[in-house]
């Protein structure tokens, strides 16, 4: 039995930016930029799944080159999640 307690699919999308981002660095690190971000743009697109606009979200991440790509993206995401929040009117 798995404790999902314990695992990604419980934390909420702020608490999965610190692994993403790790994610990304270590894949740079052992595959090269290249290689290492064409990696991960898969293992972005499931870190976001279930997420309120992962389908947007999905599309931009998938076409990531590099590190501080993913973390505008992200933070853009977060940014526009927080202002959709307080202003529910807006969406």
């Amino acid at each position: 039995i798995v404790d999902k307690s314990s695992t990604l699919e419980t934390l909420s999308f702020k608490e999965k930016v610190p692994f993403m981002l790790l994610h990304c660095e270590l894949a740079v690190e052992t595959k090269g930029q290249k290689r290492g971000m064409l990696e991960m743009r898969k293992h972005l697109a499931s870190y976001i799944k279930g997420f309120d606009g992962a389908r947007d979200l999905r599309s931009q991440l998938v076409l990531v080159e590099s590190i501080p790509e993913v973390e505008s993206i992200l933070s853009n995401y977060m940014k526009e999640s927080v202002t959709n929040t307080e202003n529910p009117s807006t969406q």
